[in-house]
């Protein structure tokens, strides 16, 4: 399915409610370096169930698809996996090409070009180890409308890696695990003349979380602690950094923290912290999860998309709280499942008056279907096929999924 398939998913929810939002050249230029670009994307991410959940995926995050949300879920085995070993994967690709304000940071962007991200993660289990390798990736190009660069294009490039290492404690009741991050980031100016970078990110940090899930019950407890990823060398060999293709470059470029904390359950005939017998769990079962999701600030923030018009638009100058909730419904036990949820994207940019810009509430939807089984090393395995929709204020994101029925 390509990107067009998967921005039909949303394209008439994100219609409703569409609006001019403000035009660029509103914002004062940079005078000198002394600023940091604010690297925060409050948008869901990770896999399709996650997204289709609202993003909410704290206390249930499990195997490959749950790493983005908690790096202890690879050492989070399914229901269903009883073997001293077992494994996972999941490739998941979504298409934020409809709307026009990406970011809600009040700049129009209805003329933005996106690659659809991708999210693949593997996971190999063994005893009570986890341990994970995943990577997201995305490109977005940007027109400017600016006077000193009328033709010219910004396109940013962003890839995220992880090495993930988990383990269960107390017969299972207690998961923990840690993750190296590195980020790999590009900014890059596109005008008559040709491409010149003008930002480069290479950094990484540490992340840990855990997930407590007591034998014979139903609820589960999740948190994690994410650190900040920070550039101190942005700019580009060769190229002034006081005149860098007639940018004025950060001084800093920063990812800021994140802290989160969740709450899960499970409604159906058998508990959910338990080891089936059997290979498969095919009962009518409801699955929620509510998250609060904390960012942490950024000194001298500023916005990467004024940054390309050659403005200073705040951005991260204090600390946001998000809220996140969903739920995930097995309609048709080992077929065919369906969920939804909302969630709170915060207000992370001012507007030209010096007033914060209003968060949004997001709409996400989503299904499951078991499209083919098959045996491998004397074990079946079901893999699935999903769909899942993102929708707001000027905003739509439509994705697909491939991954193993769980």
């Amino acid at each position: 399915m390509g990107p067009k398939a998967c921005q039909w998913l949303a394209v008439v929810v994100a219609l409703i409610g569409y609006e001019q939002t403000t035009e660029a050249q509103e914002f004062a230029a940079p005078s000198d370096r002394n600023y940091t670009i604010d690297l925060f994307l409050g948008q869901a991410l990770g896999s399709s169930r996650i997204v289709g959940m609202g993003g909410a995926a704290t206390a249930m995050a499990k195997g490959s698809s749950g790493m983005l949300a908690n790096p202890a879920s690879p050492a989070v085995r399914a229901t269903t996996s009883h073997e001293v070993w077992d494994w996972d994967w999941h490739l998941d690709s979504m298409s934020p090409g409809l709307g026009s304000d990406h970011d809600n940071n009040g700049i129009a962007t209805s003329d933005a070009s996106f690659t659809p991200s991708a999210t693949f993660g593997a996971v190999f289990q063994y005893k009570e180890w986890g341990f994970g390798i995943g990577a997201t990736g995305l490109v977005i190009e940007n027109a400017s409308s600016d006077a000193m660069a009328p033709e010219a294009r910004i396109r940013t490039e962003a890839l995220v890696n992880q090495v993930v290492v988990a383990r269960s404690f107390l017969g299972g009741d207690l998961v923990v695990g840690a993750a190296a991050r590195g980020v790999l980031l590009q900014v890059t100016n596109i005008d008559d003349a040709g491409e010149q970078a003008l930002l480069e990110l290479g950094g990484g940090s540490f992340e840990t979380g855990a997930i407590c899930k007591p034998r014979g019950q139903s609820l589960r407890l999740g948190a994690t602690v994410r650190l900040p990823v920070v550039s101190d060398e942005t700019s580009i060999e060769a190229c002034d950094p006081l005149d860098c293709a007639g940018y004025i470059l950060p001084n800093k470029v920063k990812i800021p923290w994140e802290a989160s904390i969740g709450i899960a359950g499970r409604r159906g005939p058998s508990a959910w912290n338990r080891t089936a017998k059997t290979r498969w769990v095919d009962e009518k079962a409801l699955l929620w999860d509510v998250d609060l999701v904390l960012t942490g600030r950024t000194k001298r923030g500023a916005g990467l998309e004024a940054f390309g018009l050659h403005q200073l638009q705040p951005s991260g100058r204090k600390h946001n709280l998000s809220i996140r909730g969903g739920v995930d419904y097995e309609w048709f036990p080992g077929r065919f499942r369906v969920r939804g949820g909302t969630y709170y994207e915060p207000g992370r940019f001012k507007d030209p008056a010096g007033e914060d810009i209003s968060g949004r509430m997001h709409l996400t939807l989503g299904a499951d279907l078991r499209v083919w089984q098959f045996g491998f090393w004397d074990d079946d395995y079901r893999v699935r096929m999903s769909l899942t929709s993102d929708v707001a204020k000027n905003f739509a994101n439509g994705g697909l999924s491939i991954g193993f029925w769980h």
